[in-house]
């Protein structure tokens, strides 16, 4: 069996390397991000929270009839196009940093969607 890493994934993220200019709210935004577990149509109605899994951007934008997952809010949802294109500008084909995430946690509050009531 291969070896066990015992730091919790979490103290990772965190390292000053990479979240330290993330405050405790866009931090916890990049973990749900990561996980899946973001309130977005798909998982909230996986866990009753909302009737339907659809994008709602999509079926007043284009009456499209798109499951709202991260990879469709992210990547694919028409609504956010403009908003895509200047975080595609910021952060380009590289791996991660902290400029980066930064720029997607912009690109999240551009958008609006995940406002917390």
């Amino acid at each position: 069996m291969g070896e066990i890493d015992e730091d919790f994934p979490y103290n990772k993220f965190r390292k000053p390397s990479y979240t330290s200019t993330l405050s405790r709210n866009q931090a916890s935004l990049m973990t749900q991000i990561r996980s899946s577990h973001v309130p977005l149509n798909s998982y909230l109605n996986k866990i009753n929270r909302s009737d339907t899994y659809l994008c709602q951007a999509c079926l007043e934008e284009d009456d499209l009839h798109c499951r709202e997952t991260v990879k469709h809010f992210l990547f694919e949802c028409p609504a956010y196009r403009q908003e895509r294109e200047e975080l595609v500008g910021t952060i380009g084909r590289s791996h991660l940093s902290t400029d980066r995430m930064l720029a997607l946690v912009r690109f999240i509050h551009v958008t609006g969607r995940l406002k917390k009531d």
